[in-house]
């Protein structure tokens, strides 16, 4: 999968969307649609206030990504995927605290575990890292994206 250094976030929506958002529907597809997903991308809210990709089931948000066109702006897609989040609501979720996420930049990927305890918003940071950097143009990378996902 080739990645270019594009100017438009919309140029990463492909090769990241056949990482990430295919993987998650074929497995809804496989179980018989049991597990209802709806992926959001690009609606008409203000877009500096939510994530780029939210990925819902039954109402509920599972995951979330922020994305960012250009390589050299990781940390950039970082620093949004922590201050896009507030805490897990209890009614909604009950006892999980965790969420997972993913930060993109270029062909740069790391998932997160984003704690949404609200101890958490103590601490220097609100996510752990799942996975090192990973590069989507490297294959074997691309496999763990993929077992990461599922």
């Amino acid at each position: 999968m080739k990645f270019s250094e594009n100017k438009s976030e919309s140029m990463l929506h492909y090769p990241i969307d056949a990482m990430i958002r295919v993987p998650l529907e074929t497995f809804n597809k496989y179980i018989g649609g049991a597990l209802p997903i709806e992926i959001d991308r690009d609606t008409t809210m203000i877009s500096s206030k939510r994530p780029d990709f939210l990925c819902w089931t039954k109402k509920l948000l599972l995951f979330k990504g922020e994305e960012k066109a250009s390589s050299g702006e990781f940390n950039t897609a970082v620093e949004e995927l922590e201050e896009k989040f507030n805490v897990l609501d209890p009614i909604c979720f009950g006892k999980i605290q965790f969420m997972i996420g993913y930060a993109v930049a270029g062909s740069t990927v790391r998932f997160y575990a984003i704690d949404g305890s609200i101890e958490a918003k103590k601490k220097p940071s609100i996510l752990s890292p799942l996975t090192s950097k990973l590069n989507a143009s490297n294959l074997v990378d691309r496999f763990t994206i993929f077992r990461t996902v599922v």
